[in-house]
């Protein structure tokens, strides 16, 4: 990264300005009401994209559970894990949390 510019909030990481427009990333010679409007609009962004991941991350667990359910019509894996079968529970975390990692790359702004 570039060193902190003088009076500058922000930091201007590698490649930022293909995914954040230049008003975002301040400079030395901005008022600071200027200053903040860029932070408040790179808190914007920052919360859209946790909306974004959200959405997505819920939409996909619902899919990816059915689609494991329905690959698995012989077993309810819902039923078995309510009698404390560990293994099974492990398997669905695993599910889980390889589908947030999928998703979480998916929508990553850089």
């Amino acid at each position: 990264m570039p060193a902190r510019e003088a009076g500058c909030p922000l930091l201007r990481p590698k490649g930022i300005d293909s995914i954040v427009p230049s008003a975002t990333v301040c400079n030395s010679r901005q008022s600071k009401e200027a200053k903040m409007e860029s932070v408040f609009r790179a808190y914007a962004i920052t919360f859209g994209w946790a909306i974004v991941g959200s959405i997505g991350m819920g939409l996909g667990i619902i899919i990816a559970l059915k689609m494991f359910d329905w690959s698995t019509r012989d077993v309810d894996e819902w039923e078995l894990i309510k009698q404390g079968n560990i293994p099974v529970a492990i398997i669905l975390a695993a599910v889980v949390i390889s589908l947030g990692i999928v998703i979480a790359s998916a929508i990553r702004p850089y």
